[in-house]
């Protein structure tokens, strides 16, 4: 079991060096990446930036910043993403899968029981380590397909390019009822979870891949006939009207 975030095991702190790109932006550390995500202001990104300026200190100003809109429903978000470029890189990236199975806590004593746990009581949600373990899971679980397979299944999945035309937020949920056309009449509803990080005004107009030949089913009172396929963690979908058209199948 890993208790703390220290010693041997100091590399799975965001502190740690480790020199990474988000969202085009190089930074000194995943601290320094996650803090920068808090704000749109360019000037705190750029000091997020600043590689001479220590993570503590990025931590300790971002209290004083104004926070992005929704910031407490998208930080997980922004923490699993910044996590999976970080240990997408070596050495990081052996270092978490070499724990094997052992259970991931982010123990401390400043009170962080979002993140991590008491370090005495173990309390706490854990969602730093949770996504340490979800992380390490997926690499361990990743495997590949010869050509020959990957041609059978492609054949049997029906991909076109459809336009977001209506979406509308499901009551109590991250869930979202999309309305999407795909040439002429033709058009179909779709569920999907962009609602985690979208609004419904960021998603209409999108024109994007679906996956047409699947069973309709229901989801949260929504009859799913068609699924998007988006990336898992995108937060910024594109409108792309001259690239794509409608009802085009992907080969």
């Amino acid at each position: 079991m890993i208790k703390q975030f220290r010693d041997e095991f100091a590399w799975l702190s965001n502190m740690t060096p480790c020199v990474m790109t988000y969202k085009g932006i190089e930074y000194a550390t995943s601290e320094h990446a996650y803090m920068s995500a808090k704000s749109d202001d360019m000037v705190w990104k750029s000091r997020c930036a600043d590689k001479q300026v220590p993570a503590k200190v990025i931590k300790r100003e971002s209290k004083d910043i104004i926070l992005v809109d929704n910031w407490d429903k998208l930080k997980l978000f922004v923490m699993t993403e910044v996590i999976n470029i970080k240990f997408s890189l070596e050495p990081f990236r052996t270092q978490l899968l070499s724990t094997g199975d052992l259970l991931i806590e982010e123990g401390n004593t400043w009170n962080d029981l979002f993140w991590g746990v008491d370090k005495y009581t173990r309390k706490g949600e854990n969602h730093l380590g949770n996504i340490l373990m979800e992380k390490r899971k997926k690499m361990e679980n990743k495997n590949t397909i010869n050509f020959d397979k990957f041609i059978e299944l492609s054949e049997q999945l029906d991909i076109r390019i459809g336009e977001i035309i209506d979406a509308e937020l499901i009551p109590k949920s991250y869930g979202m009822k999309l309305t999407v056309n795909f040439g002429e009449d033709e058009s179909k509803t779709a569920f999907t979870n962009l609602g985690k990080t979208h609004t419904p005004l960021q998603v209409i107009g999108v024109r994007c891949p679906f996956v047409m030949n699947l069973e309709p089913s229901v989801i949260k009172g929504v009859t799913s006939e068609v699924m998007i396929m988006v990336g898992e963690y995108d937060f910024e979908l594109e409108v792309n009207p001259i690239e794509y058209v409608r009802g085009a199948k992907l080969m």
